[in-house]
């Protein structure tokens, strides 16, 4: 929007002007995006590459999202029904308006020395009232806050929930994720330009019940994805971020 509006100046730049701290207090924070963060906003009816540039203009991009990798991810060729183009659509759209700024911000934050804790959320449990949405925008919310609707749905997840409040709560009072308090949970690393990395929010190593108070998650690479997110992110003033 320029000085006088209401986004003075864009996200995009100002990240590109760090490690300067002038306008960047060092103030430790935690990013993360779901699964499959563009399946929500995008028309399923998506089939052809006329609606698809009527939609965006994105034709530097679209060979990037082969039809096979979309979103929802890890679903192959199932297409629930929807037009041709709505999976690869739905994957870039995600990327676009969620993982490359937080990726972005995140490298941007360990170049200038922030200490940041960076997370993807995968529980396949949410995806099961609509799989075509896969794990949806905001479906961490409820495991964040503790809703007891979690637990009553699934007890692995219940438990993925209990483990997620433990982690936001001892941020919230210490700074860090890993105050050691709370249930028995792997060590959440911080993101750095040299280790950047997140931890991965779903069941697979959970086992609930038998008073079971272990919650362990994967450590993954922040890789996914690497060249179309790289390159939204090179253009990301283009989408005026």
């Amino acid at each position: 929007d320029g000085p006088a509006g209401l986004v003075p100046a864009l996200p995009s730049a100002q990240l590109a002007a760090l490690p300067s701290r002038a306008r960047a207090p060092a103030i430790p924070f935690i990013a993360g995006a779901v699964l499959d963060e563009g399946t929500g906003f995008v028309p399923q009816t998506l089939s052809s590459t006329k609606d698809l540039f009527a939609f965006d203009d994105v034709d530097a991009l679209r060979a990037l999202y082969a039809a096979g990798d979309g979103s929802p991810f890890g679903t192959g060729n199932e297409t629930f029904g929807a037009g041709a183009l709505y999976k690869p659509t739905a994957a870039l759209f995600g990327d676009m308006i969620i993982q490359a700024p937080r990726r972005a911000w995140m490298q941007a934050a360990a170049a200038a020395g922030v200490r940041a804790y960076g997370y993807l959320f995968a529980d396949q449990n949410t995806a099961a009232a609509d799989p075509s949405l896969g794990v949806c925008h905001g479906t961490e919310v409820p495991y964040v806050y503790g809703f007891s609707s979690v637990g009553a749905a699934n007890a692995e997840s219940g438990l993925l929930a209990r483990a997620m409040v433990d982690y936001w709560v001892s941020f919230a009072v210490s700074g860090t994720p890993n105050d050691g308090k709370g249930l028995a949970r792997t060590v959440w690393p911080a993101y750095e330009s040299d280790n950047q990395v997140l931890i991965q929010f779903d069941t697979t190593n959970l086992v609930s019940g038998s008073g079971s108070s272990n919650a362990t998650f994967a450590i993954i690479p922040d890789d996914y994805r690497a060249a179309p997110i790289s390159l939204l992110n090179s253009v990301a003033a283009d989408f005026n971020q």
